[in-house]
């Protein structure tokens, strides 16, 4: 496995876990479930930084949205396989408490709890990926900046339109002669 792979899959099991865990804590507390939309900005930047840790060769913006993109696919489907079960477990009777709310009054839910949550879960990795291709275009804003062999390369000789500067006139007849 790459560096750049290395990176990406360990900030996504980072991403992975702390999805999980505010997913759980979300049940217990209030106000927990916000943090989720930051986790995975924050793992597009983490996978930024240590692959800048462990390489020397310039960062360009394209590697900073793959090593988020990569990072938020693995924290999406760790989200998706892990926890989204985990959070069905947790409050499937306050889920189906809410169903059969809704069916008094009415109105028909086409769904199953669990199928709820399972298109959450997609539609979280599908979140989960851009925000953290955010993240890793962020990271290289952060980190990409002065690394070894990240120096620009010069402009061409006729950079802007205008044409090189004439040679110095042979012989010593210039500015400063006969001092």
């Amino acid at each position: 496995m790459n560096e750049k792979t290395k990176a990406a899959v360990v900030a996504g099991g980072a991403l992975g876990l702390l999805a999980i865990l505010t997913a759980l804590a979300s049940s217990a507390v209030a106000g927990a479930g916000c943090c989720s939309c930051l986790w995975p900005i924050g793992a597009g930047v983490l996978a930024v930084y240590l692959y800048t840790k462990k390489s020397t060769g310039p960062l360009q913006i394209s590697d900073g949205a793959m090593l988020g993109l990569i990072a938020g696919v693995v924290g999406g489907l760790i989200y998706l396989v892990i926890g989204i079960p985990l959070a069905y477990v947790v409050s499937r009777a306050a889920l189906e408490m809410q169903i059969d709310q809704l069916r008094e009054r009415g109105i028909e839910m086409p769904v199953t709890g669990f199928l709820l949550f399972f298109l959450t879960g997609i539609m979280s990795l599908v979140v989960y990926v851009i925000l953290a291709a955010v993240g890793g275009l962020i990271g290289v804003a952060i980190f990409g900046k002065n690394r070894p062999g990240a120096a620009p390369p010069p402009p061409p000789a006729n950079y802007g339109g205008m044409p090189p500067p004439p040679p110095p006139p042979a012989g010593g007849s210039g500015y400063g002669a006969g001092l």
